[in-house]
């Protein structure tokens, strides 16, 4: 009776050890803020405002995993999304966004930013993206970009003929159905 116990308290810790992302506490640190709960659409557009880039995502459990690495302060965050909602977030090991960590921002185009619209145009089809979505607002508009061969998908944010933000948007439903 009593190895059964210990086998069960054994078994139980090392499964609670091997989930790489649990909710975090509302406040744990200031790149979580607000994230927990939001929809899996305005949070990536929010994670690229705070200069996160999306690194890659998996399957995991009932949702799906995604990293993402904001380079100028080397944070990498493990997010999980159920049903299209952030409902778990933690801060990860720099390996878990491997890909990115010590590149800076690989192909995260913020080098766009202050081009003209026309340029930025240009600059993306050289890179084998395509216009998919385009969402026209008072100041601001806002058009996705595909790319079939890497399966990226960015958003390009405009105002007064000026990209004013690079964003990626890798679930963005207009880049999935391509």
């Amino acid at each position: 009776m009593r190895l059964s116990r210990h086998l069960f308290v054994a078994t139980a810790t090392a499964a609670m050890a091997a989930v790489p992302a649990v909710p975090a506490m509302a406040g744990t640190t200031p790149e979580m803020d607000g994230l927990l709960g939001m929809s899996t659409q305005d949070g990536e557009a929010e994670l690229g405002r705070r200069g996160f880039n999306f690194v890659h995502n998996r399957p995991f459990i009932d949702g799906t995993l995604s990293n993402w690495w904001n380079s100028a302060t080397q944070v990498c965050l493990a997010l999980v999304a159920r049903n299209d909602i952030f409902d778990a977030i933690r801060k990860a090991p720099p390996q878990a966004c491997e890909s990115m960590a010590g590149q800076g921002n690989a192909r995260d185009f913020h080098e766009l930013v202050g081009e003209s619209a026309s340029s930025a145009d240009l600059a993306l089809d050289r890179e084998g993206f395509r216009a998919v979505d385009r969402h026209e607002g008072i100041s601001l508009t806002s058009t996705w970009w595909y790319a079939p061969r890497t399966a990226e998908c960015v958003k390009v944010d405009v105002a007064e003929d000026r990209v004013e933000r690079v964003s990626k948007t890798p679930r963005y439903p207009a880049c999935r159905v391509q």
